[in-house]
This record gives C-alpha cells, sequence and structure tokens, in this order.
C-alpha cells in the first residue's frame, strides 16, 4: 500500500525509522461507491545523507526490524483529532453478535467482506536477506500475495463459523489510481446484496524501505514460527469523507489490537488513524489491515493473518 519520504513509527528500540514509504490516499466515496478519483500524496521526510535514493537494479539489504506497538491501544495519529481511545475501545459495538446476526438473516449467511484494494502486493521469498531495488513486489498470481493472506483469513474465520465472502479481485492490476474507487464500488455493490455482511476487512501488506535502500522487515518470533506484524489502518473523515461513524471502526481497531496483544503479543503494531476514509464509511466494521511489509515471506504474512483472524472470529462472536 504505499510513495514519497515519510517518518515512520517508532520500532522497539525507539529509533525513527525514516525512508521511502508509499502514502496512500483514497477517495471520498458515498455510500453507493461513487466519488471523487484518488489522488496520489507525496509525504515529505528526511532524505539519506548524501540525497540519493538507490538505482533501479541495485542489490540491497533486508533488515528485520520490531515495529510492534509497547502499548495494546497505541495509536500513530496522522489526523487533527483527539480521541479517547481507552474509551473508544471500551465502547459497545453497534454490530449485534454473530449469533444475532445469524438469527435475523438466517444462518450461514456471510458477515464478513473480504477485499484487495491493492490485490497484486506480494511479499519476498522465503529466508531472503537482500532484494533488487528494481522489484516491484507485485504479482498477478493470487497464490503469491496478499490475496492468499485473505484466503487465510477467510479459512480460520469459516472453521469458527464465520459466513464470509472473499472478493479474489485485484483492483490495481489494470490501473493503480483508480484502486480505491474501484474496490469501493465492488464492496458497496456486495452490501447492498448481502445485507448481513457487517464487517469489510480490506488486506494489503506495507512497504518499508529506508532512505539508504534498507528493506524493513517487520516480524516477531510466534509459537508457530516467525510472523509478519500487523497493522490496522483506521480512515476519517477528516479529509472531506462523508464518514461521521469513524470511530466505530477505530473502535474495533483497537478491540481488535488489544486481544491480539492479549494471545501474541509482538504481532501487532499500532493503529494507524488517517484523514482519508479508505472506504470504511460502507460498513460499520471495516478495518485496513497491512499483513506485514514487502520484506517478510508469505508464509510470515498468513501465520500473522491466521493469529488476527482466530482473535477477530472472538470479537464477531461477542466473546
Amino acid at each position: 500500500m504505499n510513495s514519497g519520504l515519510t517518518e515512520l513509527p517508532k520500532n522497539g528500540d525507539g529509533v525513527i525509522l525514516t525512508g521511502r514509504v508509499r502514502v496512500p490516499a483514497a477517495p471520498s466515496l458515498t455510500e453507493d461507491g461513487t466519488g471523487e478519483e484518488p489522488r496520489a500524496l507525496e509525504a515529505e521526510g528526511e532524505e539519506a545523507e548524501d540525497g540519493a535514493i538507490p538505482e533501479d537494479g541495485v542489490t540491497l539489504p533486508i533488515r528485520p526490524v520490531d515495529l510492534s506497538a509497547g502499548d495494546p491501544l497505541s495509536v500513530i495519529n496522522e489526523t487533527g483529532f483527539s480521541p479517547d481511545y481507552a474509551a473508544i475501545a471500551e465502547k459497545e459495538s453497534a454490530i449485534p453478535p454473530a449469533a444475532d446476526l445469524y438469527a435475523e438473516y438466517g444462518d450461514g449467511v456471510p458477515l464478513v467482506l473480504i477485499v484487495h484494494t491493492h490485490g497484486t502486493e506480494s511479499y519476498s521469498p522465503d529466508g531472503a536477506s537482500e532484494y533488487s531495488s528494481a522489484d516491484a513486489f507485485r504479482s498477478l498470481d493470487p497464490e503469491a500475495g496478499v490475496v492468499a493472506v485473505g484466503e487465510t483469513v477467510r479459512e480460520v474465520l469459516a472453521e469458527r463459523g464465520i459466513g464470509v465472502i472473499h472478493c479474489t479481485s485485484m483492483f490495481d492490476a489494470v490501473d493503480f489510481s483508480s484502486a480505491y474507487a474501484s474496490s469501493g464500488e465492488t464492496a458497496a455493490r456486495i452490501l447492498r446484496e448481502y445485507p448481513s455482511v457487517k464487517y469489510v476487512l480490506d488486506i494489503h501488506r506495507d512497504a518499508l524501505i529506508t532512505a539508504e535502500g534498507d528493506n524493513l522487515r517487520p516480524v516477531t518470533e510466534t509459537e508457530v514460527g516467525s510472523a509478519a506484524q500487523i497493522m490496522l489502518v483506521v480512515g476519517t473523515d477528516e479529509a472531506g469523507a462523508d464518514h461521521p461513524g469513524w470511530e466505530e471502526n477505530l473502535s474495533l481497531a483497537l478491540k481488535s489490537q488489544r486481544g491480539v496483544a492479549a494471545v501474541c503479543p509482538g504481532l501487532m503494531r499500532s493503529v494507524d488513524l488517517r484523514r482519508e476514509s479508505f472506504n470504511q464509511q460502507l460498513a460499520p466494521g471495516s478495518l485496513l489491515i497491512e499483513a506485514g511489509a514487502a520484506a517478510n515471506s508469505l508464509d510470515e504474512a498468513k501465520r500473522a493473518a491466521a493469529i488476527f483472524a482466530g482473535v477477530f472470529a472472538d470479537i464477531i462472536k461477542g466473546e
């Protein structure tokens, strides 16, 4: 999901990481999925000491880092809002528990929609310690990137009795600039067709490349092996979207982050609160999930996704 220079969150050692990461923009969409075209955002930040960005084709290192949140309610606030995170995390959900939804809409109906606005986003080979600066970390193979991570989430939720629609379309494959408009239109259509769907998960992977060219691999060790660290992105209405209920999404993100931290410390990065909406006004249970980064392996992202999905299933069930 990510162009330009910007400051990254502190890692576990309190070091500020500054590098080439993309800052995605999202259009302000109406409930029917139409709206203004997305625009590119260039973030400003420090450059490398020599002011140079590595040229394409150069071999550069992949560096593991710990970007985990020290506080289970930690938020990187990129807005002008000043939410009370503790209070928001304790808010009662506007979404009834799964049992009540099934009683209302029928057994087996879908409650969750998984989409991939940037479905071509892929990962590094397992065990890789370096990469080529010419690598765009993109793939049209649905088994090579975030679509496969989404399938892991679907499988875990299904095993827990949660109905899921997994839209495997790669909305950025033809035109990257219209990806959010396209995914928003599709999500809005599916929500109209399936009113039982209350949760929308837009699954991406991050890209964290320092000004010197190091490709950062946010990773933690778990009982099932190394796992990519996850960041939840929550949009607001500050950039102009019709999204007055954004605190409901923030509450879900904080509950998810806290729940995962309880079962797998170190897996979650801080929630990223943003000015743009990222189509999250379409459903009260909307989250954008950054499952690792380009330097992680697909297996690491899948392990993380499975852990997250198990906790998310409990939240959906109200347990």
